[in-house]
């Protein structure tokens, strides 16, 4: 009886630290590299801020104008880390590594870096992240 105590009590940490995990800008930065690796669309979108990440990108512009950019853009960038996209034959081509992250205020930067397997040629970047209601979400990466 004591031993199923013991194992209740174990299980019971591991389930509170997994939930805290998922609670780390760390955390979904891996998630998203992962995602786009295994082409999941419905998980990149869940991830991404991207009405953030565009706007940031885009001139002072009409609302109307400015909604057909956030549109355009966001097709072309989830193109771009899906399927034959160039950023996700990058990702694939890569080696990659997740850093550090330093978290200030509801804004979050963990280093990502991109070591090309055949060169040894290594890219390093930031992801920026925000925190949104319960999570946190990539508002930018470089």
């Amino acid at each position: 009886m004591k031993l199923n105590s013991i194992i209740i009590i174990i299980l019971a940490l591991a389930a509170i630290l997994n939930c805290s995990n998922q609670d780390n800008p760390r955390t979904v930065v891996k998630q998203f590299v992962a995602s786009v690796l295994a082409d999941d669309s419905t998980a990149v979108e869940s991830l991404v801020d991207w009405d953030s990440m565009i706007k940031a990108r885009l001139e002072e512009m009409s609302p109307e104008d400015s909604t057909k950019a956030l549109r355009y853009y966001r097709e072309q960038f989830l193109s771009s880390l899906l399927g034959d996209g160039e950023k996700r034959q990058y990702y694939r081509n890569s080696q990659i590594v997740i850093g550090k992250g330093e978290i200030e205020n509801g804004r979050a930067d963990v280093e990502l870096s991109f070591i090309d397997r055949q060169t040894g040629v290594q890219n390093y970047t930031k992801v920026v992240l925000r925190r949104m209601q319960d999570s946190w979400k990539i508002v930018h990466y470089y």
